[in-house]
């Protein structure tokens, strides 16, 4: 009697269900596969039968196990009860993870370092860095925790002032180039020794973009219950205003008025502050059929309709009920795809998507 083989998936490629299309997170590798939806019908569960996976996949099956195999995406097992899936647990030992502080304010945090320590900070954003007094304070950041300093630079800088700034911390992972030249400054830089520096010229921060979508583990599993922009986030800005993130409007005094990092920690700590971190994908509109939403950083702030009904305002570059990018041949916005997401509900015309996903992808 033949024994049939048990197709399992590896516990670090999980499958995402989108509308449209699949998508396994290879999150040991920070790469992703795209699948056809029955892959998701026949893996979400973690394995499945050589006899059923035959029967689903119908002529294709050949080709179906030699894509899956050759991806790395799952291994032959007949004792799957023995690879269990990984956990989906997400926790942090900080209350603060990213810092966002506008340069302006950093006369207002002589003693940062207590505050970096005491809320456990790991990596810190300063906003339009342009002047040298700024640059002798980012030579006595070092909390203990910090583990990666961005910067961004607004106004044209000298190559000597830039290489100043890129030397005076060995914690400065990246810097972002903002000002109208940045284009040509880049092409005539030169930077010895410092291969560990990502220099930014482009300024993607209101958009999601396909070149910046990249999974790994620890995004996958806080993206679960978490909103991986806002959640631990703390922003203070140009006034010393104290808030979760630039993008939203309640603020909760400022930076000037505390005494102590107790007293900020107070603040962060309230439901009020928090009201953003917990709004992940699966309850926002969109999000919730986007094949990406494990692996995406999206700043766009979310609003309330329902106890669990979440929308954005501004739309996505990427429209997952047709899997095309914005800029792509075919693309479509939502509401050509008969899709309405605002204050008054959710809709999508499923025929309609389905028409537009006919003549799109005519060979699927």
């Amino acid at each position: 009697m033949k024994v049939h083989k048990t197709f399992q998936i590896f516990s670090n490629t999980p499958i995402v269900k989108g509308y449209t299309r699949s998508c396994f997170y290879d999150l040991q590798k920070n790469r992703f596969v795209l699948c056809p939806n029955l892959f998701y019908e026949l893996f979400k569960d973690g394995s499945i039968s050589e006899s059923n996976f035959h029967a689903a996949t119908k002529d294709s099956k050949e080709e179906a196990i030699e894509f899956l195999l050759s991806n790395s995406l799952v291994f032959s097992n007949n004792i799957p009860e023995n690879f269990p899936m990984m956990s989906l647990d997400w926790d942090s030992y900080s209350f603060i993870s990213n810092l966002i502080l506008h340069s302006s304010q950093l006369e207002n945090f002589k003693e940062i370092n207590t505050y970096l320590d005491e809320l456990l900070i790991q990596a810190t954003e300063i906003l339009s860095l342009n002047d040298v007094d700024q640059i002798n304070f980012l030579r006595k950041l070092d909390g203990n925790f910090l583990r990666a300093i961005n910067i961004s630079i607004d106004k044209d800088i000298s190559n000597n002032l830039f290489q100043t700034i890129a030397y005076s911390n060995s914690k400065i992972t990246a810097i972002k180039l903002k000002f109208a030249d940045s284009n040509i400054f880049i092409k005539n830089l030169k930077l010895e020794s410092r291969t560990n520096l990502d220099i930014i010229v482009k300024d993607n921060d209101k958009e999601v973009n396909n070149q910046f979508v990249e999974p790994n583990i620890e995004l996958f599993t806080e993206s679960q219950h978490y909103h991986t922009y806002f959640n631990r986030k703390l922003y203070i800005g140009r006034d010393g205003e104290i808030k979760n993130a630039p993008e939203c409007d309640d603020s909760f005094g400022f930076i000037q008025g505390l005494d102590s990092p107790n007293q900020l920690r107070d603040i962060i700590q309230s439901p009020k502050f928090q009201k953003y971190w917990f709004v992940h994908k699966d309850i926002l509109d969109v999000c919730k059929d986007c094949e990406f939403r494990h692996m995406c950083v999206d700043n766009r702030l979310p609003h309330k309709r329902e106890e669990k009904e979440w929308y954005h305002k501004i739309e996505c570059n990427y429209n997952p009920y047709i899997a095309k990018w914005q800029g792509e041949e075919g693309y479509k916005n939502l509401a050509e795809c008969g899709v309405i997401s605002d204050e008054s509900g959710f809709k999508i015309d499923h025929d309609k998507i389905t028409k537009i996903n006919a003549e799109l992808w005519p060979d699927e």
